[in-house]
């Protein structure tokens, strides 16, 4: 930015072929075919800025792109910062009279529009995609997110935008998402100290709200455990609710069908906190804290996000596994964690006698099978826990390799009579520290059988945290094991991300030797 000024560099909208393809999407974030299609679609401002038209439209897509001050876009675009408010106002009312609900709300598209955009997952977990088109269930997934703001001298408005969640002062957006991130609506603003339940709970109470003539009985809402005090509310209009399971106040950890059932949520609502965090990647001024004198126009802003990323952002796909991940979730839904009863039943988590430990590298390599990272994805039934892994890898690293553990009983005659189909087992065990709380450690279990080959060789995993029972899928946790022993350690080259941080932190004080330091350099 300094250095556009320095180079009296003026950017003109208006002659986009005279602006660079790089300095143009570092300014506006689309490309100029994308700038040509909204000024088309939004003809109100080329009919109230004449030939300044693009430099206008331009003044709000720099300021929702980059996030600057008023002050210096103004001086990039050479006027006043007193004018390019009043052109930016007067923008944003054009683009959301014409632009927006081309492309946002229940109006711009159609509920088999929504029922089209389903992937294959969360229609086969949740849907019923053997029926017609038309008899199809829509499948949305809603969820709230945070716009900071500063503390205001408004006493109420500083008591309701003040989260003891987050420590801040914030306003709250809600989503209406499809499962490939098209946002059907953004609703709000909502004050911080309104729940997520609440929220939806109005929303189900209103006879006017569009939601109602806009999805039928039996469509699916797929929601966080935030929502779980409107569960009842929802389901009274006739809606279907998927949520999260919570433990039992008695328990520590989730049975395995309640592990399992979280697990099938969990796949399908990562779309979007992917949404929300494209919204603040892609549009940096929904990001900073907002001043409280932007704050009267901070919804028509979010609102003209989402329809450019409606618009021009690219909607997830299926992912290119995802034939063999629904196989393996109608595999596995059903089944029984045995290693964890057996866990649980000789109490092994307190028994270290039974346990050697050993070097990973030491593992003869028949002994873990090696896996793709296509198995591994098959395995975990996603990416994200293939992605953790190497993070925990580099934390439990020791002397170039894990340090597990091998159950020195080789007699497991308990797993040859629970139907697991196997003849010569083996158990392993791992420690994983808690990467939110250093006090907690859990304990992995996996169970191979020797002599086969791939995935087949891995017979059921248990861990000791709160969802470690589940068999859809697995933890973080396990998987850090099965990455490494299974993946990693064939690897040439093979490093702890972000291995330079460590060096930032003082870890021995006092032994550290005082050194004079050196005054003339």
């Amino acid at each position: 930015m300094d250095i556009l000024r320095k180079r009296k560099i003026f950017l003109d909208f208006d002659k986009l072929d005279s602006i660079q393809d790089n300095v143009f999407r570092y300014y506006i974030g689309i490309s100029k075919q994308q700038f040509n299609q909204i000024l088309q679609s939004t003809p109100n401002i080329t009919r109230r800025h004449k030939k300044k038209a693009g430099t206008a439209l331009a003044t709000v897509l720099a300021k929702l792109h980059t996030g600057e001050s008023t002050e210096r876009l103004s001086a990039v675009f050479k006027t006043s910062r007193k004018t390019f408010e009043k052109t930016m106002s007067l923008v944003r009312q054009d683009l959301m009279a014409q632009f927006v609900p081309q492309h946002q709300g229940y109006n711009h598209l159609t509920r088999n529009d929504v029922i089209a955009r389903c992937l294959s997952i969360p229609n086969t977990l949740f849907g019923n995609p053997e029926a017609p088109l038309s008899e199809r269930r829509a499948i949305v997934i809603l969820d709230g997110t945070y716009i900071y703001l500063q503390k205001s001298s408004n006493y109420y408005f500083q008591r309701k935008s003040y989260s003891l969640h987050k420590f801040r002062h914030l306003v709250k957006p809600f989503l209406v998402v499809c499962p490939d991130g098209h946002i059907i609506d953004i609703y709000g603003l909502y004050e911080a100290t309104k729940s997520d339940a609440t929220i939806l709970s109005e929303i189900m109470r209103s006879q006017i709200d569009p939601f109602h003539w806009f999805f039928n009985k039996d469509d699916v809402l797929i929601l966080d455990r935030g929502f779980r005090d409107s569960i009842e509310e929802v389901e009274s209009c006739g809606y279907r609710t998927y949520m999260p399971a919570s433990k039992d106040e008695t328990e520590y950890q989730l049975t395995v069908l309640q592990a399992n059932e979280s697990r099938k949520v969990f796949m399908c609502r990562w779309v979007v906190e992917t949404i929300n965090g494209r919204l603040k990647s892609q549009f940096r001024q929904l990001r900073a804290q907002y001043f409280n004198l932007a704050a009267p126009h901070l919804l028509v802003e979010i609102k003209i996000a989402g329809a450019l990323l409606n618009a021009f952002g690219v909607p997830l796909t299926d992912h290119y596994l995802v034939s063999e991940i629904i196989d393996q979730v109608r595999l596995r839904f059903g089944n029984q964690n045995r290693l964890s009863e057996y866990v649980l039943e000789n109490n092994l988590n307190r028994r270290r006698a039974h346990f050697q430990s050993i070097n990973a590298a030491d593992l003869g390599g028949d002994e873990f099978p090696v896996l793709s990272n296509d198995d591994l994805i098959i395995y975990a039934l996603g990416t994200y826990q293939v992605e953790q892994a190497r993070n925990y890898y580099g934390e439990h690293i020791i002397n170039g390799t894990y340090v597990i553990e091998i159950f020195k009983e080789p007699n497991l005659e308990y797993f040859t009579n629970v139907n697991l189909d196997c003849n010569n087992p083996w158990l392993l065990r791992g420690r994983i520290q808690s990467r939110h709380v250093s006090s907690r450690t859990y304990y992995v279990y996996i169970l191979l059988e020797r002599g086969l080959q791939g995935r087949d060789a891995i017979l059921g995993h248990y861990c000791s945290c709160t969802v470690g029972k589940r068999t859809l899928g697995c933890r973080s946790h396990v998987m850090s094991i099965v990455w490494y022993l299974g993946w990693g350690r064939h690897q040439n080259h093979l490093s702890s991300p972000t291995q330079f941080l460590d060096t930032i932190i003082r870890h021995d004080v006092e032994n550290e030797a005082y050194e004079e330091p050196d005054i003339e350099n």
